[in-house]
């Protein structure tokens, strides 16, 4: 949606300077100076182990549900960068539903239980974990070239939605990228 805008404003904006063409020089000559770094960025996810993994949520009942009373797990995502020649500007995670599992409000997916979703938050902050969008880490949030870009995942009842009692999975797909 942000691209239909910015194309819109961009052919506005050319539309409205269209009657100033007789008044701009139509020849020149533009030099720019580019710069870049081609870096050896190598870092380690999990201790090598990757981001793939199961995490196993304890049993919850309907009135923990109900009223809210559910405990988080950790979702563990440790980049570790020390051995790396060089060391990121900034990490960016990028987090989508996966599987069974949709966006169901900007921190919580849904589950293959109709009733239940998992809200996620980073563990660092415990500030809402944005799904369908770039999360941007800084270098002074690392220790020792280690991120701890850790998340938390408590069950919760969905709005408008009566408990139900089953088993549950949902899937995240997580991408990092070191920038």
């Amino acid at each position: 949606m942000k691209k239909i805008i910015l194309g819109s404003l961009f052919l506005c904006a050319s539309t409205a300077y269209a009657d100033r063409v007789d008044n701009v020089q139509t020849e020149g000559v533009l030099s720019s100076q580019i710069t870049m770094t081609v870096a050896d960025i190598t870092c380690h996810i999990n201790q090598g182990l990757g981001i793939s993994q199961q995490i196993h949520i304890p049993t919850i009942s309907t009135n923990d549900l109900r009223t809210g009373n559910t405990k988080s797990v950790e979702v563990p995502l440790m980049v570790d960068c020390q051995a790396s020649n060089d060391q990121p500007g900034s990490i960016a995670i990028h987090l989508v539903p996966a599987g069974v599992s949709t966006v169901s409000g900007d921190h919580t997916i849904t589950t293959s239980l109709d009733s239940v979703g998992l809200e996620l938050a980073w563990k660092d902050t415990s500030l809402p974990a944005l799904i369908i969008g770039n999360t941007e880490f800084t270098p002074a949030q690392a220790t020792n070239n280690v991120w701890d870009l850790s998340l938390i995942a408590r069950p919760v009842l969905l709005a408008g939605k009566n408990v139900t009692e089953g088993n549950y999975n949902a899937s995240l797909a997580i991408k990092v990228t070191y920038y």
